[in-house]
């Protein structure tokens, strides 16, 4: 009874991770196996999640980092028509520019690297306080 079980416990797990990795795409898997496009829509929030509902489909918006979206002043309002240049994959969209108007907004750049890299403290190389041996070089 208890390998029955376990069996089953086991198909279970398997069924539910395999539906959860098909729609758990970062930013950086959806410019990598996307398609660079062009869409245009109705700009939507609900909590903090952005979206473009395109006049056929709703597209989750990948907008990165809070703190870069700040430092370039994006801050649109829900309902703005906009236009995204970026990768999409299935129902997610990794924006390069976000048209509002006539002012753009740069995401990634078009091979998908993202503007905001390489601009952290470099904390996640440090151990315990202490600088690692390849930063002194």
């Amino acid at each position: 009874m208890t390998k029955k079980t376990l069996f089953i416990f086991s198909i279970l797990l398997m069924t539910v991770g395999a539906f959860a990795s098909d729609t758990d795409f970062s930013g950086r898997d959806i410019s990598d196996k996307g398609s660079l496009l062009t869409m245009e829509g109705t700009f939507q929030i609900d909590d903090s999640e952005w979206y473009l509902q395109t006049k056929d489909q709703l597209y989750i918006v990948h907008k990165g980092l809070d703190w870069y979206t700040e430092e370039i002043g994006f801050f649109p309002q829900e309902g703005e028509q906009i236009t995204i240049n970026g990768f999409v994959l299935g129902d997610e969209i990794s924006p390069c520019t976000i048209l509002i108007g006539s002012t753009s907004y740069a995401f990634r750049d078009s091979e998908g690297s993202p503007l905001w890299g390489g601009r952290g403290n470099r904390s996640n190389e440090r151990l315990d306080g202490n600088i690692k041996e390849e930063e002194v070089r």
